[in-house]
């Protein structure tokens, strides 16, 4: 028997993907929900089943042998994770979901130097600091100058207060033994986190952890850093309030690009509208916007507005380094489709970090260096 099937997350729920699936193992919905949210699906049968995709990467499956039409999942529902293996070897340096995610996996790296300031040993003192234990030095700056430090979570640890600069974004500077690592942020922060450890073989893992104003905007740029369209289109109910972030005078252009950069890849045009042409004239200087209206131009393939696409990717480059990696390799692309360089680009940008969900690029990286350098975003997890 067919039926429309609600499902609903109960408090202290994650927000997560549900993948609702029949009997026959068909995908017959995707539901994108967080504590106290309920939506619905139509469904071929009541014995369907879900699949519920959680931020640190595990799949539940739960079924309910009485067919109830409305589900209401509990935190209790989901099995705890597995516990952390103190033996557990760095196969690859550069597995940075499961290195962010797990906690007592770091815990069981070789404990960092403790830092010292003013006679007191960070690890019993929490205080501010801008050095991380391998030597990197840490600077957060925004539009008004640099970021206050304040104490970090854990010992070793350099951690910046929230920002709400919603007119442009934000620079993380770090520079140490394995060179200059530049990070462009979004203006609205909830935490930064940096941090060094040192892995079993001796290599140093300098990792930035970002958590934005907007915790599902972090996990869809969780996906489409990783290439996980498949759990990035299930948020595509989310992103459809783009216009919204937009037209709001409390308005979040980040979390709004981040919407729009969904429906650019997965080629839905006409989700885009003109909201995409106000992220470009509203905000002027966050290169994203003009990036996404120029692709947006692209796609319609009017060879009549070629001027237009050339003055906003150009307006793009000279306004700076677009925040998301997204956005960089669009602009990056576009220079190229129209014949003009994007070597000045390059150089700014630096050795970019492919797996980051923003834009970062090592700079002046010595002969023989052998730090490696993450960046992920935490928003989806409980905070880091």
């Amino acid at each position: 028997m067919s039926g429309r099937l609600q499902v609903a997350f109960a408090d202290g729920m994650p927000d997560a993907l549900v993948e609702v699936v029949s009997p026959d193992y068909e995908t017959v919905g995707r539901l994108w929900l967080g504590p106290n949210r309920a939506r619905s699906v139509d469904v071929p049968s009541e014995m369907s089943f879900l699949r519920v995709h959680l931020p640190d990467g595990r799949v539940v499956t739960l079924r309910d042998k009485d067919g109830k039409l409305k589900r209401t999942i509990r935190p209790g529902d989901l099995p705890p994770p597995a516990a952390a293996s103190a033996t557990r070897s760095v196969e690859r340096v550069g597995d940075v979901t499961a290195l962010h995610r797990d906690r007592a996996y770091l815990a069981a790296l070789e404990p960092p130097q403790r830092a010292t300031l003013g006679g007191l040993e960070s690890a019993n003192v929490p205080q501010p600091t801008d050095t991380l234990p391998d030597g990197t030095s840490v600077e957060l700056v925004a539009a008004t100058g640099p970021v206050r430090r304040v104490p970090p979570v854990q010992p070793g640890e350099v951690r910046f207060e929230p920002t709400d600069g919603r007119d442009r974004g934000c620079e993380l500077r770090l520079k140490g033994p394995g060179g200059r690592l530049v990070v462009q942020l979004p203006g609205i922060l909830r935490d930064v986190y940096a941090r060094a450890d040192r892995t079993a073989d001796g290599v140093w893992l300098v990792s930035v952890r970002v958590a934005t104003g907007n915790r599902p905007a972090d996990q869809l740029l969780t996906y489409l850093a990783g290439g996980d369209l498949y759990r990035a289109v299930g948020m595509a109910d989310w992103a459809v309030t783009a216009e919204e972030m937009v037209r709001d005078k409390h308005a979040d252009p980040f979390a709004a690009l981040v919407g729009a950069y969904l429906f650019l890849r997965t080629h839905e045009l006409d989700k885009l509208g003109d909201w995409v042409n106000n992220l470009a004239v509203r905000w002027p200087a966050i290169p994203d916007g003009k990036v996404l209206r120029a692709w947006q131009l692209i796609h319609e393939g009017n060879k009549d507005r070629e001027g237009e696409i050339r003055g906003l990717l150009l307006a793009a480059a000279a306004a700076g380094l677009p925040i998301f990696r997204e956005g960089l390799s669009l602009l990056r692309d576009g220079l190229r489709l129209l014949g003009e360089s994007a070597d000045a680009l390059g150089d700014r940008a630096g050795q970019v970090l492919v797996d980051a969900p923003f834009t970062a690029g090592v700079h002046d990286r010595p002969a023989g260096a052998t730090t490696q350098f993450r960046v992920a975003c935490i928003g989806a997890d409980a905070g880091g």
